[in-house]
């Protein structure tokens, strides 16, 4: 995201042109994705990168690629009726 223009928004910073990339990348079939940084439950990064249900809304069947994050609580699997961003992943 460092590459991306941070711009400010009502609900705080946000990186729009990097979610648009991120999301043509997984559509047209990317290998691998990497993610080293901050994230949680409810999806990567303080930036909302990446959100719930975004993993919920994908339409890359047959393009799958390799999802590899290093953060916090992601995909945690602990309590069952509170499914995560990295499950519906």
């Amino acid at each position: 995201m460092d590459s991306y223009t941070q711009e400010a928004s009502a609900g705080g910073f946000r990186y729009p042109k990097a979610r648009t990339d991120l999301f043509n990348a997984f559509e047209k079939g990317a290998l691998v994705f990497n993610y080293l940084g901050h994230g949680g439950e409810d999806g990567l990064s303080a930036e909302r990168i990446w959100e719930k249900s975004d993993g919920q809304n994908l339409s890359n069947q047959y393009r799958y690629p390799l999802f590899i994050t290093i953060t916090c609580e992601f995909s945690r699997f602990d309590n069952p009726s509170r499914p995560t961003a990295g499950e519906y992943t």
